[in-house]
């Protein structure tokens, strides 16, 4: 917010204010998230706390420039040499093993490049050496594509599709504007980058509600922004296109990338052929299916009906699980998100936290054990049945439950289209001799028992 206010008055009322929140970062012991260091790393490793750092702080000294102490803009450089470019190469030279990421699939490929790809473009003087960066970011985030499935579903959920999307975006831009246009990273792979940015829209299950899957927020949208972006740069023509920007001031790159010409003013794609189907949005990788009622239907409603595995991104053990939303009300859904603390993504992920384990999920509970975490858990689609008046979405999901009597356990989804649209949900099972099979409705709504039954 300081670096926009002296950039838009210029009159140097800001500018120690500014060098004066530089030199607290710079003096911080480590630029390094207290989780992820360790003695040989705490000093310097690119992860994505150094990330945001140098991309913020590269982007202050940039527009400042000479309004800065010539003393400030040395030790800055000297900063981003010995927290992050430094180590970085450390890794490519064999000093180091640190950044994992570079080989990753999740939204730490993204953010981890984008930070620091940004921020030595932006302000190391030798172009051969900024070259190098622009060399690695160009070879390494082709690894965050490959993590969005082929029919551009994000594991994930929608809220790290925003934060991931976001950075690959800037990436994106940053090279794009560095090279003239001759570097395009949505030329590379423009047909899964086309299906990528579907994804949301195809998300929406009805009246602007979405799924929220894996670690994502309750009530988590599409960025604007971003769905600006990708709508010029494809062609999709949504209403994000009309959105206008004001007073954003999170992130420097972000609102230059939305307020002066850019990228996506190259249209990649001049067919404009995204048309989102008013009935359904199937994603046959990602195993998910979303319904909708007809647009002339008296009562308006849809879910999201999830199969897939228990070894996605951010996964969360919920197979069969499906969220409803009548109206503008979800009735049944998943419980998305929890705050993080240290055992969220350790060895008590779901025990500790019985939302992130299928016990939280609209999902069976059988022998009273919950379903395990892994990849060997996956639903195997039966039948994907999709007609204009009823679709039927079967799976077997046995595998998912480590229940040594357990013989048989499907589920069916039949979504019917009619004045007051039915969701029906079958669970078919067999033991080898008794068991307990019990099921689960998640829900926030008000509630009430109507019978025994």
């Amino acid at each position: 917010i300081l670096v926009w206010a002296e950039c838009l008055e210029n009159k140097g009322r800001f500018t120690s204010t500014v060098e004066g929140a530089l030199y607290d970062i710079m003096k911080q012991k480590s630029w390094v998230n207290p989780k992820h260091y360790y003695e040989h790393n705490y000093q310097g490793w690119v992860e994505l706390a150094t990330a945001l750092n140098c991309i913020h702080m590269a982007q202050a000294g940039y527009l400042l420039d000479d309004k800065l102490k010539p003393s400030t803009r040395t030790d800055l450089l000297q900063a981003f040499y010995s927290r992050a470019f430094n180590p970085l190469m450390g890794t490519f030279s064999g000093k180091n093993k640190d950044h994992w990421w570079l080989t990753g699939t999740s939204n730490w490929n993204a953010a981890c490049l984008d930070g620091v790809t940004c921020a030595a473009l932006t302000i190391i003087p030798d172009k051969m050496e900024r070259a190098i960066y622009a060399t690695i970011a160009e070879r390494y985030i082709r690894n965050f594509v490959a993590g969005f499935l082929n029919d551009g579903y994000c594991t994930e959920g929608l809220s790290y599709y925003n934060f991931g999307m976001m950075h690959y975006i800037a990436l994106r831009e940053k090279l794009w504007q560095d090279t003239q246009g001759k570097l395009d990273l949505f030329k590379e792979e423009p047909e899964k980058i086309y299906k990528i940015a579907c994804f949301p829209p195809n998300m929406e299950i009805i009246n602007g509600i979405y799924p929220a899957i894996a670690d994502c927020k309750t009530g988590s949208l599409p960025s604007k922004g971003i769905m600006h972006y990708l709508s010029k740069s494809m062609g999709l023509k949504l209403e994000a296109d009309n959105y206008r920007f004001e007073g954003i001031t999170h992130n420097l790159g972000d609102c230059i990338i939305n307020v002066f010409p850019s990228g996506a003013d190259v249209n990649i794609r001049k067919d404009a052929s995204y048309q989102r189907d008013p009935l359904r949005s199937y994603f046959p990788d990602g195993g998910l299916l979303v319904v909708r009622s007809k647009p002339e239907a008296e009562i308006q409603m849809g879910a999201a009906l999830k199969g897939g595995n228990n070894n996605e991104h951010h996964n969360h053990n919920d197979i069969g699980s499906y969220t409803l939303v009548l109206g503008k009300e979800r009735m049944i859904e998943d419980p998305g998100l929890i705050p993080y603390d240290s055992r969220t993504f350790g060895p008590e992920r779901y025990t500790a936290f019985k939302t992130l384990a299928s016990y939280g999920h609209p999902v069976p509970l059988i022998s009273g054990k919950d379903q395990r975490d892994g990849k060997e858990a996956q639903a195997k689609v039966s039948q994907a049945d999709f007609k204009s008046n009823k679709d039927i979405f079967s799976f077997d999901f046995s595998s998912a439950y480590p229940v040594s009597s357990l013989t048989k356990l499907t589920r069916e989804f039949v979504f019917e289209r009619k004045k007051s649209p039915v969701l029906s949900v079958k669970d078919v099972f067999a033991f080898r001799s008794p068991d307990l099979f019990e099921t689960a409705i998640t829900t926030r709504a008000q509630w009430q028992r109507t019978g025994a039954n």
